[in-house]
């Protein structure tokens, strides 16, 4: 029987909320009084370029809400927008307790943009539970 010795985990909707999901983007349309349609057909025309690591994180605001004069910053807009994400405690404690073992090698999988996704690790601490992190920008990055 063959050992398992790799996991691979995908860190949004899994060990931590997603990064900027709809939720997330209909919470910021209540909070900052966005007008949900306009917002979200900009957020889909950026989407790709986004999470791609082709467009910024101010590149993205620019073109999905600072594209007009605010009542608020585009400080307080990212601050809320990292706020979003949340850990799933009892997913953080699992791996952990996987991590501790030292049986696996354990890599993190997501789509989220560098700006997001680099907040995450930061944030929650994620180098302890990874060796490597992957996402869909062909970047990597280790321990």
């Amino acid at each position: 029987m063959a050992k398992v010795k790799v996991l691979f985990w995908d860190n949004g909707g899994v060990i931590l909320t997603n990064g900027w999901d709809r939720g997330s983007r209909r919470n910021a349309v209540e909070t900052f009084n966005l007008d949900w349609a306009d917002f979200e057909d900009r957020h889909e025309l950026m989407l790709n370029a986004f999470e791609c690591g082709q467009a910024s994180l101010d590149e993205y605001l620019q073109r999905t809400v600072f594209y007009r004069e605010r009542a608020f910053t585009p400080d307080d807009f990212k601050k809320f927008m990292l706020s979003q994400s949340q850990p799933f405690p009892e997913s953080l404690d699992f791996l952990g307790k996987l991590t501790a073992t030292g049986r696996y090698f354990s890599a993190a999988l997501n789509n989220e943009s560098l700006e997001i996704n680099d907040y995450r690790i930061r944030t929650f601490k994620l180098h302890d539970y990874f060796e490597v992190f992957f996402s869909n920008r062909g970047r990597m990055s280790a321990r």
